[in-house]
């Protein structure tokens, strides 16, 4: 303004940082819905608080992982971002819950590093290549035109370390977590009895299922 000739009068006509702000805020009350009810799922089908909160860490030692590759790369912290984060959420926990329910598993009956250890390779194949394919499902967003690239790349690259950063926390913290907290739990809680109840359903849908095979395809077929 101090450029301008004294005769000039400069007028803010619209603000859309006002709009900005408006759905950043949307964004962080988003965050904090996603995350209660990951706890509320984990604690469903976990049905113990102590293996939720491990597995619930993970998001916050990934998304610390994931600023370290924004630092690297150069990038901020804005709506895409921002929402490349948010939505990488779910996906981020799928690795420790998989690795730690197969180390539940090993040590039911008594817990050594050798068992954990055990645990962690049996699923190690298995989780890499489910990320592996998760972030390659983000490759042609590199290859879109440069107009439309800026909107998208920046998204790809929060969902693609953030999935990153989990596959790491996975096969490190949580199994060093693990072989610290005892993951039996000592008190039945409702919600871990619906989650049991749930199980059963799965359960026994699933032999219906792979009992009638040919049925069940048809259906499927049919509904297609």
């Amino acid at each position: 303004a101090k450029q301008f000739p004294e005769t000039f009068e400069l007028i803010k006509v619209t603000d859309k940082s006002e709009q900005m702000r408006g759905e950043l805020d949307s964004l962080y009350r988003e965050v904090i819905v996603s995350l209660l009810c990951i706890w509320f799922v984990l604690v469903l089908f976990l049905g113990n608080s102590r293996a939720a909160l491990i597995v619930l860490s993970s998001i916050f030692f990934s998304l610390a992982g994931t600023f370290l590759v924004f630092w690297f790369f150069g990038l901020s912290l804005h709506l895409l971002t921002l929402a490349g984060l948010v939505f990488g959420f779910g996906r981020v926990v799928d690795d420790s819950i998989v690795v730690l329910d197969n180390i539940q598993r090993h040590t039911v009956e008594g817990k050594t590093a050798e068992k954990i250890v055990r645990a962690v390779e049996q699923v190690r194949l298995p989780v890499i290549a489910s990320t592996i394919a998760t972030i390659g499902a983000l490759v042609p967003i590199a290859f879109l035109p440069e107009d439309l690239k800026p909107y998208f790349l920046d998204f790809a690259i929060a969902v693609g370390a953030s999935l990153l950063m989990s596959l790491l926390v996975s096969f490190t913290l949580i199994p060093s977590i693990a072989n610290r907290m005892s993951l039996s739990s000592a008190s039945t809680t409702r919600l871990s009895q619906l989650g049991s109840l749930l199980s059963n359903v799965y359960m026994r849908a699933l032999k219906f299922s792979l009992r009638f095979r040919k049925t069940v395809l048809c259906f499927l077929i049919l509904a297609l």
